[in-house]
C-alpha cells in the first residue's frame, strides 16, 4: 500500500514544531505540580501555550486534510487482505536472531480471511517462491538506517511476490505445521475511501471551529496576570489540546480502518 506523501510528512513536522513547546511544558509540569509553580512560572507557562495556540492561525484546513485525502487514495485496492511485518522467529546458537514475516492483521472477510489464514502465521513462500528470513546479530555493526532499509527491502519483496498474479498461493507456518492456502485477489477497503469522502466537510468545519476557539483563548488569556486567571487559562488550554487531538482527522481514519481488521 502506498505510503503517505512527503507533503504530509512535512506538515507533521511543522505541527510537531508548533506544539513542541506544549509537550515540553507538559513534561515540566509532570515533574512539578502546577500548584507548586510560582506566579512567574505560571505566567511563562501560559504565555508559552498561548504562543503555540497562535501558531494554529497559519495552518489552513486544507493542510489538516492532506493526510486523510492522500491516504484515501489507497482505497479501494486489489489484494488478498493481509498486513504483515517482521518479528523474531528464533535465535541461533551464536546468539543471532532470525526475523521472519508474520501476519499482523487481516481484513475481515477478505480472501485471506476467508481462506483460513490467521494473525500470527509466519509467511514461508508466495506462489512457491521462498520469502526467506533476515538474520540479525547483536554484534552487527549496521546502522539503524541500514537495518530499516533491510527490513523494508524484505517486506517489499513479499509485496512484489503477492502482486505478480491474481491467484496467490501462500504457504505459512503455524505452531510448527506447514499449511498452504489458495487465494484470489479481490477489492478491499472501499468503505475507508468513502469514509474520508463523507467526512471531509465535517473536518473542515471542526478545524475552523478549533482555530476560532484557539484565537478566543489567546485573546482571553494573553493578559492573565493573577493566580486565579492563570489557573483558569491553564485548564482551558489543556482541555483545548485534548479536544483538538480527539478530533484530528487522520486518527479518525486510522480508527475507522481498524474496525475492518482482525488483529
Amino acid at each position: 500500500m502506498r505510503k503517505l506523501s512527503l507533503v504530509w510528512v512535512y506538515l507533521v513536522v511543522l505541527l510537531a514544531l508548533s506544539i513542541g513547546s506544549f509537550g515540553q511544558t507538559i513534561k515540566e509540569e509532570s515533574r512539578k505540580d502546577w500548584n507548586q509553580f510560582s506566579l512567574e512560572e505560571k505566567k511563562v507557562y501560559v504565555m508559552d501555550q498561548l504562543t503555540t495556540l497562535l501558531s494554529l492561525r497559519s495552518v489552513s484546513s486544507q493542510a489538516i486534510l492532506i493526510a486523510p485525502l492522500d491516504y484515501a487514495k489507497n482505497f479501494p485496492f486489489v489484494g488478498i487482505g493481509i498486513e504483515f511485518d517482521t518479528a523474531e522467529s528464533s535465535t541461533n546458537s551464536d546468539g543471532s536472531k532470525v526475523l521472519a514475516a508474520r501476519i499482523t492483521a487481516l481484513w475481515k472477510n477478505s480472501p485471506a480471511d476467508s481462506a483460513g489464514i490467521a494473525v500470527g502465521d509466519r509467511i514461508i513462500s508466495i506462489n512457491g517462491e521462498s520469502v526467506g528470513v533476515i538474520k540479525q546479530s547483536d554484534k552487527d555493526q549496521a546502522s539503524a538506517e541500514d537495518q530499516r532499509n533491510t527490513h523494508k527491502e524484505y517486506l517489499d519483496k513479499i509485496k512484489q511476490l503477492i502482486g505478480k498474479s491474481d491467484i496467490v498461493s501462500i504457504q505459512i507456518e503455524r505452531d510448527g505445521n506447514m499449511l498452504t492456502f489458495e487465494t484470489k485477489k479481490a477489492e478491499i477497503g472501499r468503505d475507508v475511501g468513502l469514509f474520508v469522502e463523507q467526512n471531509t466537510s465535517r473536518w473542515e468545519k471542526e478545524f475552523a471551529e478549533h482555530k476560532d476557539r484557539a484565537m478566543k483563548l489567546f485573546a482571553e488569556c494573553q493578559s492573565a496576570n493573577n493566580p486565579e486567571e492563570l489557573d483558569g487559562c491553564h485548564e482551558k488550554i489543556k482541555l483545548f489540546w485534548k479536544d483538538f487531538a480527539a478530533t484530528f482527522p487522520m486518527q479518525e481514519v486510522v480508527d475507522f480502518k481498524k474496525s475492518f481488521l482482525r488483529k
